[in-house]
Parts: C-alpha cells; structure tokens; sequence
C-alpha cells in the first residue's frame, strides 16, 4: 500500500508541497531554503494552473467545445497580458497563432452617396 503523504494544515492534503520541497532541496538554486518556500511555491503553481485553466476553458466556451485543447492553451495564454509576458519564449505544440489581420489588407468600405459628393 503506499504511503500517505502528510497534509498540510492551509493548503490540505490535494497540494503538492512535499514535492515541491524535493526538487528545490535537489536543485542548487541556493544553499539554503526556509521551511515555508516550498509551501509558497506550491501555492503559487497552483494558482497559475488555476488561472491558465479558468481562461482556456472559457476559449473552449466560445469555441463551442467541451474540452480543452492546445489551441485554447494559447489563446488563453495570448491574450492575456500578463501570463503572455510570464509565457513569451513558450511554444505551445499544436498551438497555431493569434488571429490578427491587418487593417491594411482588409476590403475598403464604399462611400455612402451624400449631398457633398459629387458621384454617387
């Protein structure tokens, strides 16, 4: 049977805090790390995870889909100012691009006849 982890009396037990404090403790990010970083950090992947998930599943909605895929990812991700500073050097696979035409490229809208125009 495996063993449980321990529960963390904030965060609960779903939280993955524990591994959160292997890899810093194997990582040589600094000599030392306080007892709560771990606990931090956890937090704060999980709130990312969160907020990218709540934006590409509304992109799905609009989509009229019901899963999430890469595209949705993406635009989630694109359109968001901020997680598309944090996400700028990531390449989502599968992702394509934003949807972007240029003003220049698009139909010229006809003049209406007025009294000052001269051809109608």
């Amino acid at each position: 049977m495996p063993r449980q982890r321990p529960a963390h009396p904030v965060l609960g037990s779903s939280s993955q805090w524990v591994e959160c404090t292997v890899f810093s403790t194997m990582a040589t990010y600094a000599d030392r790390i306080g007892a709560g970083a771990p606990v931090y950090l956890a937090a704060v992947m999980e709130y990312l995870a969160a907020e990218i998930l709540e934006l590409a599943g509304n992109a799905a909605r609009d989509n009229n889909k019901q899963r999430i895929n890469p595209r949705h990812l993406q635009l989630a991700i694109k359109n968001d100012e901020e997680l598309n500073e944090l996400l700028a050097e990531v390449t989502i696979s599968e992702g394509g691009i934003l949807p972007n035409i240029q003003p220049v490229l698009l139909p010229k809208k006809k003049q209406s006849c007025t009294s000052t125009s001269i051809m109608c």
